[in-house]
C-alpha cells in the first residue's frame, strides 16, 4: 500500500511540474502577444500620415505637370498622335503619374506600380 501512494505521489508531482512547464510558456507566450499587439499598434501609428504626405506630394506633381503644359513642349519633347507628349521614349503623364494608394501592393502597400 505504501508503496501505492509512493508511486502516485511521484505521479502527482511529474503533473505538478509538467503544469507548471505549461503555465510558463503560456504567460510566454501571452507577453509575446501583448507586444506585438503594441507594435502593430504604434507601426500603424505613421501610416495615415504618410499616407497624406504621399497624396499632396501627387497633388503637387499635377500641379506642377498643370504648369509646364502651360508653357507648351520644351524642345526635346515629341507629340504623339493622341497627342500625349513624350521625352525620351517615356510619356510624360507616366512619368508623373502616382498611384493611388489603394492601387499599390503589398502587406503595407509600400510598393508601387
Amino acid at each position: 500500500m505504501a508503496q501505492l501512494l509512493a508511486k502516485i505521489e511521484e505521479g502527482n508531482k511529474a503533473t505538478h511540474r509538467r503544469m507548471e512547464t505549461v503555465q510558463a510558456s503560456l504567460a510566454m507566450v501571452e507577453a509575446t502577444v501583448k507586444n506585438m499587439m503594441k507594435e502593430q499598434g504604434e507601426f500603424q501609428k505613421w501610416r495615415p500620415e504618410t499616407e497624406v504626405k504621399v497624396s499632396e506630394v501627387a497633388e503637387a506633381l499635377k500641379t506642377i505637370q498643370a504648369k509646364l503644359d502651360q508653357f507648351g513642349p520644351s524642345p526635346s519633347m515629341e507629340f504623339l498622335p493622341d497627342g500625349e507628349h513624350m521625352k525620351k521614349g517615356v510619356l510624360i503623364s507616366a512619368q508623373l503619374e502616382i498611384p493611388p494608394i489603394d492601387a499599390t501592393h503589398g502587406q503595407f502597400r509600400h510598393h508601387f506600380c
